[in-house]
């Protein structure tokens, strides 16, 4: 079955953010006012010395650091942080976690700008200095736009220190949320691309049996995509075409799901993803651009995951 033969013959396109504006918020049950950046600063420049790191990426830490690209300073609980909080109940965060984050008047805010590159290096300083401070005053590290919650002792923060080269993964930032709807059938969207200005992705009316490779495989298929963003980017491409399928490979799905994949049922091989996007006022959202009726779409899903080691048929 080829990938295009339910794609759309109207090419679409949509503009390549020029620069990106990576937050996240740092909330603590001792944190107030009295919060003082300056003492933070230099525990963030003595943590970058002291770490086990690459010497490149150190240095690249110690020069966004000091040329300014960083910033951090509390603030009032935005108004940014309310569609998390109504999600709490649904996020398993515990009650202790979930208290701290209702009564806080006041978080961190840090956030980096800067151009739109293969390495984003923006993402990555913050995520760092996210990190250290959460571990340094026990507290929690908060994304709005991923509706993503971890405390001072989560594995994902060690993560967020260690750095990694390249164009990172997505996964300690991308959710992905199911849901049935009607007649039973699964809504699946990914939340943390519009992190970037980017647009998320919703695949709807799959068969719910589908539902934990279908997540697997719309972590893969969001890396992909950012990835060939960025790469177009990088290329001097101002806006990002459809035209033609997206390719996810293994490596990708791998990379997505930061390596937690089940064994795969048989030999992966790259697929053809043929995408669609669909505007709704000022939102816009990736879709799976297959035609027919749903059970000829949902054939046509199963046989991409099973292409992808995910599945049998």
């Amino acid at each position: 079955m080829k990938a295009n033969k339910f794609a759309p013959r109207t090419a679409q396109s949509f503009d390549i953010p020029q620069k990106v504006r990576v937050s996240l918020y740092v909330a603590g049950a001792d944190l107030d006012y009295d919060f003082e950046a300056a003492v933070f600063d230099n525990k963030l420049l003595k943590s970058i010395a002291d770490r086990p790191l690459d010497k490149g990426v150190r240095a690249q830490l110690m020069k966004g650091k000091l040329n300014g690209l960083l910033g951090f300073e509390l603030v009032r609980t935005p108004s940014s942080i309310g569609p998390l909080t109504t999600l709490l109940p649904f996020l398993n965060v515990g009650d202790e976690v979930e208290e701290i984050i209702l009564q806080s008047q006041y978080m961190v805010e840090i956030t980096a700008v800067e151009e739109l590159t293969e390495a984003l290096f923006a993402l990555k300083i913050v995520h760092y200095a996210a990190a250290v401070l959460a571990r340094e005053i026990g507290g929690i590290v908060l994304e709005p736009y991923s509706l993503k919650v971890y405390t001072d002792n989560d594995d994902a923060l060690t993560q967020m220190q260690s750095v990694e080269k390249g164009t990172p993964s997505l996964k300690p930032f991308l959710t992905v949320v199911q849901s049935l709807g009607k007649g039973d059938k699964l809504r699946s969207t990914t939340h943390g691309l519009s992190r970037f200005g980017l647009p998320d992705f919703a695949v709807k009316g799959a068969d719910p049996a589908l539902a934990e490779p279908l997540s697997y495989f719309m972590r893969g298929l969001a890396q992909s995509f950012f990835e060939d963003v960025l790469k177009a980017k990088h290329e001097g491409l101002d806006r990002y075409s459809l035209a033609k399928p997206q390719m996810v490979s293994y490596d990708q799905l791998q990379k997505g799901n930061l390596e937690e994949l089940p064994a795969p049922c048989q030999e992966p091989v790259p697929q053809e993803v043929p995408l669609k996007l669909n505007r709704s006022g000022d939102q816009a959202v990736l879709g799976l651009a297959f035609r027919g009726r749903s059970a000829v779409r949902n054939a046509y899903l199963q046989s991409l995951l099973v292409g992808l080691g995910l599945g049998s048929i």
